[in-house]
C-alpha cells in the first residue's frame, strides 16, 4: 500500500479532517440543572447510534426556523425513533442549548480556526469529555496550551 500525506492547504481545511470526537470535545456544558457528568451521561444514549461530531451532526440547517435550538428540537423528533431521541433531548433542558451553540454557523468558524490554532489541545473540563483515545487525536503541536 502506497499512502502518501498532503499537507492541508490552510487551517479550516486541516480541521475538516479532525474526528468526530475531537469536535464533541469542543461543545461546552453549560451550568444548569444537570452536572457536566449528567449530561455527559444522558447524552451517551446518542453514541450507541450516531457518530456525534461528524460534520453531518455538528452543520444541523436552521432553515426557517426561529433559532439553532428550534432546528435541534426539529433534527432530534425526526426518523423513527424521534420521539425517544426528542425525549432525551429535551431531557437535557435549557443545557440542550449547548448543541445550538455547537453548531451555530459563525461559532462553527471560530471553532475551525481555534481547531487551527490549537491542532491536538484537550478540552477544557468544561467541555464534553469523550475519551479520546490516542489514535483519534489529531497530531499534538508545541505550545499548545
Amino acid at each position: 500500500m502506497d499512502l502518501k500525506a498532503v499537507v492541508a492547504p490552510d487551517g479550516r481545511a486541516a480541521a475538516q479532517v479532525y474526528p468526530a470526537n475531537y469536535w464533541l470535545s469542543l461543545l461546552e456544558i453549560p451550568k444548569g440543572q444537570h452536572s457536566a457528568e449528567e449530561f455527559a451521561l444522558e447524552t451517551k444514549a446518542c453514541f450507541s447510534c450516531h457518530q456525534v461530531g461528524t460534520r453531518a451532526t455538528r452543520e444541523i440547517p436552521k432553515g426557517s426556523l426561529a433559532s439553532m435550538l428550534d432546528a435541534w428540537d426539529r433534527h432530534t423528533a425526526m426518523g423513527p425513533n424521534g420521539a425517544n431521541m426528542s425525549n432525551v433531548f429535551k431531557g437535557l433542558g435549557e443545557q440542550r442549548k449547548a448543541f445550538a451553540d455547537w453548531t451555530d454557523p459563525h461559532r462553527r468558524r471560530r471553532l475551525s480556526r481555534s481547531a487551527a490554532a490549537s491542532r491536538g489541545c484537550r478540552a477544557q473540563p468544561r467541555h464534553l469529555d469523550v475519551g479520546l483515545g490516542a489514535a483519534d487525536q489529531p497530531p499534538q503541536r508545541r505550545g499548545c496550551h
